[in-house]
């Protein structure tokens, strides 16, 4: 005969299934919870570094602005002035450390009058400049400029590259500086035979349509007023076997609007090699005043200068012949001082104002 449950037994196992149910959820929420703080335990606040963390951190960051300052010598061709400038020069020099030294071959600015030849006292030392000098102090009345020197001997290229950015920046005040905002007093010159010296180099890209478009006008005034007129381009050699950085596109000719198409057809490339293509046009211009007994211009449309041509030949060659230098200076990079030194008018202007500018040079 079969076994019957007993109500006591029926009562005890329905009160064991809710009581085993409860027990396996809470389990189970206790397993999602530590899983849950498991994954979740490095989300908090972190930790603050220890001190060594700390010291280690800011001595990195020490070092690491050291490594962009530099020292700075600077030497002066007259041997008197390096101090007072290098006093000026370290007002512009940051972080930078700017020193007095006695020799130019510790050093790696050069301080010199505006317009005085350099070259010896480089050669005499292996050295060369870095790029055009720049005026950053007046002196006894006397503008000084600042070479900077490539590296050299002990000289590396970060005080090179450091020495560049305080002399701009020198530089920059003291063309701000109320001593040297005055009005540009240059003579307007009388027209003559006139040599147009184009630079070509890459810096002259934004400018040279205007350039072309100036020179073609003023070449046609010219000619109508019964001058000649020739076209020179320069930059340094682009094709294999060319060593001279300047062309002769168009020589002395009545025919004015020749020049101007032939500069709107000139390429863009190099670099300015100014110097020594305003050499070879003032000896060209100085045949031609020579051979019609009247005087000749030179005028250069130039970006800038990145060569270091001898200027006191040019300038005695100017001193030997009826021959003018007028220069017009277009672009942002900077002037060059000594060549302007030699020159009877400098303009600065910009590629929308340079037609005008070219026109007014050449005295149309």
């Amino acid at each position: 005969m079969g076994r019957h449950s007993r109500p006591e037994e029926l009562a005890s196992s329905s009160a064991r299934k809710p009581v085993g149910l409860i027990l396996a959820i809470i389990a189970l929420l206790t397993i999602v919870v530590l899983l849950l703080w498991w994954f979740l335990r490095d989300s908090g606040t972190p930790e603050p570094a220890s001190p060594t963390t700390s010291s280690a951190s800011a001595s990195s960051s020490a070092s690491a602005q050291a490594d962009e300052c530099a020292l700075i010598p600077v030497a002066a061709t007259d041997g008197s002035t390096s101090s007072e400038v290098a006093g000026i020069l370290s007002a512009s020099g940051g972080c930078n450390r700017v020193e007095a030294v006695d020799s130019v071959s510790d050093a790696v600015v050069l301080i010199a009058p505006e317009g005085e030849d350099i070259s010896a006292q480089l050669d005499e030392h292996s050295l060369a400049a870095q790029a055009s000098p720049q005026p950053v102090a007046n002196v006894d009345g006397k503008t000084l400029v600042a070479h900077v020197l490539q590296p050299h001997g002990g000289v590396g290229p970060a005080q090179t590259e450091a020495a560049e950015k305080v002399v701009s920046s020198a530089a920059e005040n003291y063309q701000e500086s109320p001593a040297t905002q005055t009005e540009s007093q240059s003579p307007q010159l009388a027209p003559a035979d006139t040599l147009f010296l184009l630079d070509t180099s890459t810096a002259m890209q934004s400018a040279k349509d205007a350039a072309a478009q100036g020179i073609g006008d003023a070449a046609t005034h010219l000619t109508q007023q019964g001058k000649q007129v020739a076209l020179w381009n320069y930059s340094s050699p682009l094709n294999p076997g060319v060593t001279e950085g300047f062309r002769v596109n168009i020589g002395f000719s009545t025919d004015g609007g020749a020049i101007g198409k032939s500069a709107n057809l000139l390429g863009i490339g190099g670099q300015p090699l100014t110097r020594e293509a305003v050499a070879a046009a003032v000896a060209n211009a100085a045949d031609r005043s020579r051979a019609t007994g009247q005087p000749a211009h030179v005028v250069l449309i130039t970006s800038g200068t990145s060569d270091q041509g001898n200027i006191e030949a040019v300038r005695q060659q100017l001193a030997d012949s009826a021959v003018e230098l007028a220069i017009v200076h277009v672009g942002d990079q900077p002037a060059d001082q000594e060549l302007a030194s030699v020159a009877t008018t400098t303009t600065h202007a910009n590629p929308s104002d340079l037609p005008q500018a070219i026109a007014q040079t050449s005295g149309v």
